[in-house]
C-alpha cells in the first residue's frame, strides 16, 4: 500500500518527503476523509477552537463546489454533522469548469455576511462531462483567502500518466488533498480509491490518535486512547 501511495503522490506532483496518503474503498470514502481533514484542521484553525469543531461549532461554515461536483462531497458534509446550507454550489462556465473569480466573489460575500468559508472541493474529471475545474485559479484563491483546496481527481487524475495529455489535468500538486481512483483508468478489477495529502502530518493529526488496543505492544504503560500516534504514518 505504501508503495502504491508513493507512486500516486508522485503522479500528483507532491513532494516525496512531505506528502503521503492511504488507500480507501473508493472515491466516496476518499472524499469523505478529505472533508474530515478540512473540518478538523482548517475550520478548527480558522475558528480558533481548542479541538476539532463539532456541533454548533459547524454552524455558518461554507464549502464551495461547482454544479459538476460529485455527490459524495454533499454526502460527506451531511455525515460529518454540518447543517444544511454548508455546501455552496456555484455555476460552472460554458466548458463546465469552476473558475476562481466565481469562488472568490462567493467567499467575500459570505465572509461579509459573518459566515466562515473554509474549503473548496474542485473536480478534475467530472462524472457527467469529464470537465476539469480551473485548479490553478482555485489554488490561487485558496492561498489568497486561506481555504483548504481538495481536488476530486477520481476520474481525471490518471491522465497525468499520459505524456500527450497530462496538462489537461494541471496543478494537482497545489491542492491540500487529492482523490484518485485506481479502479477507473488504472483498470483495477476491485473497488479501490486513494486519498493523497500534500502534508502527511495532516493524516496523523486527524486519524493518528485512535490506535486500537490490539495494535499496541504489551511492554510498558498502555497508550491512552486519545494520545498522539508517534509511529510515523497511519496504518
Amino acid at each position: 500500500e505504501e508503495e502504491v501511495v508513493r507512486w500516486l503522490c508522485d503522479l500528483v506532483g507532491y513532494d516525496a518527503a512531505s506528502s503521503f496518503g492511504l488507500l480507501t474503498s473508493g472515491g466516496v470514502m476518499a472524499n469523505f476523509m478529505a472533508m474530515t481533514l478540512a473540518r478538523d484542521l482548517h475550520l478548527g484553525r480558522l475558528r480558533g477552537t481548542a479541538g476539532p469543531p463539532r456541533g454548533a461549532g459547524l454552524d455558518g461554515a461554507r464549502v464551495y463546489v461547482s454544479d459538476q461536483a460529485h455527490f459524495s462531497i454533499a454526502r460527506a458534509l451531511d455525515e460529518l454533522g454540518f447543517p444544511r446550507g454548508t455546501l455552496v454550489v456555484l455555476p460552472a462556465d460554458d466548458a463546465f469548469r469552476l473558475r476562481g473569480d466565481v469562488v472568490a466573489d462567493a467567499v467575500r460575500r459570505d465572509r461579509a455576511a459573518g459566515l466562515t468559508p473554509f474549503a473548496i472541493a474542485a473536480v478534475a474529471g467530472s462524472t457527467n462531462t469529464g470537465s476539469v475545474d480551473a485548479v490553478g485559479e482555485l489554488a490561487d484563491v485558496a492561498a489568497t483567502l486561506d481555504l483548504w483546496l481538495h481536488v476530486d481527481a477520481a476520474y481525471g487524475g490518471a491522465v497525468r500518466r499520459s505524456t500527450r495529455d497530462r496538462e489537461r489535468v494541471p496543478d494537482l500538486h497545489r491542492a491540500d488533498s487529492v482523490t484518485m481512483d485506481p479502479h477507473k483508468w488504472f483498470f483495477q478489477a476491485y473497488d479501490i480509491g486513494g486519498l493523497l495529502v500534500r502534508d502527511r502530518r495532516a493524516l496523523l493529526a486527524v486519524f493518528g490518535g485512535h490506535e486500537p488496543e490490539y495494535y499496541r505492544g504489551g511492554e510498558g504503560t498502555p497508550q491512552a486512547p486519545d494520545a498522539p500516534d508517534d509511529h510515523g504514518d497511519p496504518d
